[in-house]
């Protein structure tokens, strides 16, 4: 049931706070995230083609399921999932957020690829290199 999975990750998510294995500045529509660096560029629109270096991995092993290396990468905001679409309109261009994205917010019961079990808390570190309507 989803109801019950959103309450499993918030409770992770809120134990991971407490134990300080991570940080939030705050949340917005149940995706928590952290300003690492404030952005001096444009705000972030849903609306946005992104130009981002990232990283992505689980919450609960910290395992590292998809990153970029030498190149940054390009996406429409609104292909992306759910939990990337509330939480980086929270940065700046130039910026650079940490997103911790509940399972609902992210695949849910699918697995993207075996490195991302189903309902798993995703943890991205994002920087906004560039934002464009």
């Amino acid at each position: 049931d989803s109801a019950v999975q959103a309450i499993k990750d918030r409770t992770m998510i809120l134990e991971a706070v407490q134990k300080k294995e991570v940080d939030t500045t705050g949340s917005n529509e149940g995706v928590y995230y952290h300003l690492l660096r404030e952005g001096t560029g444009a705000a972030v629109s849903v609306d946005d083609t992104v130009t981002v270096f990232y990283k992505g991995s689980l919450l609960k092993d910290g395992s590292i399921f998809d990153q970029t290396k030498d190149k940054p990468a390009t996406f429409p905001l609104k292909r992306l999932i759910k939990g990337w679409q509330v939480g980086l309109p929270m940065c700046k261009v130039g910026g650079k957020i940490r997103l911790l994205i509940p399972s609902g917010l992210a695949y849910t019961i699918r697995s993207r690829s075996k490195a991302i079990p189903p309902n798993s808390v995703l943890v991205f570190d994002i920087e906004v290199l560039a934002s464009k309507r």
